[in-house]
């Protein structure tokens, strides 16, 4: 079966493709800068956005959701299993 508009699906990967990649510098920037909050969330918002068409984007987002859950096992004292709290 032939696509009745197969543009609308290059005009959305176009699109995604400039959202993701217009908000990464951006969020990068936020990063540096300390006294303006909410860089880390543009970042991934980015990233996730960007996953929908990189495979690199992908993989590093989930190395960083990888880093978030183990810091986040750290923080509440769970073991990196999560079997209970962290002996010492």
């Amino acid at each position: 079966m032939v696509e009745k508009r197969p543009w609308r699906k290059q005009i959305r990967r176009w699109l995604v493709i400039a959202v993701g990649f217009g908000l990464l510098p951006v969020g990068l920037v936020l990063l540096a800068l300390p006294m303006l909050p909410g860089g880390t969330l543009v970042t991934l918002a980015s990233l996730a956005i960007l996953a929908n068409e990189f495979s690199w984007a992908r993989s590093l987002l989930n190395r960083i959701k990888g880093w978030l859950r183990k810091l986040g096992r750290t923080m509440t004292g769970q073991t990196v299993e999560g079997k209970g709290p962290a002996k010492d």
